[in-house]
This record gives C-alpha cells, sequence and structure tokens, in this order.
C-alpha cells in the first residue's frame, strides 16, 4: 500500500508542476505580461544593435561576436507581429505602442517581416565576416526596421 502512496504522490506532484508551467506560459499571458515581455524583447534587439555598433566602431568588442549579435537579433525579428497579441495596447498598461499595430495589421505584419528579412540578411553578413556589408546593413535594418516601426507604431516617449 505504501508503494501506491509514493506513486499517487509523485503523480499529483507531476500534476501541479504540469499546471504550474502551463498557467505561467506565454499562451495564457495577459495584457501586462505580454507588455513586459515584449518590452524585454526589444531591449535586447537593442542591446544587439548598440553592440554591434560598438564594434564596428572600435570602441568596445571583438568583431568576431558580430555573428553572435546579428542571429541574435534576427531571432529575436522572428518574434515579429507576435509580440503584439490581442489585448496587449495601452489599454493593458504602459505601453508606447500605437493602436495602428492592432486596427491595421496588415500593414504592421508588413513591416515587421521587412525588419525579419533585414536581420536575417544581416546575420549573413556577418556570418560570411563581410563587415563592411555588416556596416552597410546595419544601417539598412536601423531604417527600414527599426526607425520604421518606431515612426508609424511607436507612441514619442
Amino acid at each position: 500500500m505504501r508503494r501506491t502512496f509514493k506513486n499517487t504522490h509523485g503523480l499529483l506532484a507531476a500534476f501541479a508542476l504540469a499546471a504550474i508551467c502551463l498557467a505561467s506560459s506565454p499562451a495564457h499571458a495577459d495584457g501586462a505580461g505580454a507588455i513586459k515581455y515584449r518590452q524585454a524583447v526589444m531591449a535586447s534587439i537593442g542591446g544587439h544593435m548598440r553592440a554591434m555598433v560598438a564594434i564596428l566602431r572600435g570602441s568596445a568588442g571583438d568583431p568576431a561576436d558580430l555573428t553572435l549579435h546579428a542571429e541574435g537579433m534576427a531571432a529575436l525579428a522572428g518574434l515579429g507581429d507576435r509580440l503584439f497579441p490581442a489585448g496587449s495596447g495601452p489599454a493593458a498598461g504602459k505601453t508606447g505602442a500605437l493602436p495602428r499595430i492592432w486596427t491595421e495589421p496588415d500593414v504592421f505584419r508588413a513591416a515587421t517581416d521587412l525588419f525579419r528579412t533585414e536581420t536575417k540578411t544581416l546575420a549573413v553578413l556577418a556570418r560570411a565576416g563581410d563587415l563592411a556589408g555588416v556596416r552597410r546593413q546595419l544601417g539598412v535594418v536601423g531604417k527600414t526596421g527599426c526607425k520604421a516601426c518606431h515612426v508609424g507604431f511607436r507612441a514619442r516617449q
């Protein structure tokens, strides 16, 4: 009988752990949680961008690290419009995201797709060790990705 108790106890613990994991998964996040997650991802993208700029200026870092940062940025760009689920707009909490993101989803999706494409190109150039290409493409990413979304879909802060 004791063996059955241990198995039942273990089974209950497994169910409890599964419930905790499901409750904390992004699919079940509320609007405020989605905003915090989005802001953390955007801060990471900005960190990769600033690190690449520092490396290219020669003020810090190692050119060998460009690939890591470019691939990191491309991976995060892959999250695209999924970072902006319904219910994570200004009514859900402090965010600079404009309602246009949700009212014009096709326009926003085109912008996030362009950012994803340009960061993939950046990663390819970085893997190839093409410093001049990385420098040029980083400018393209800044204009067509970062600036385009910040101007068109983000409130001035």
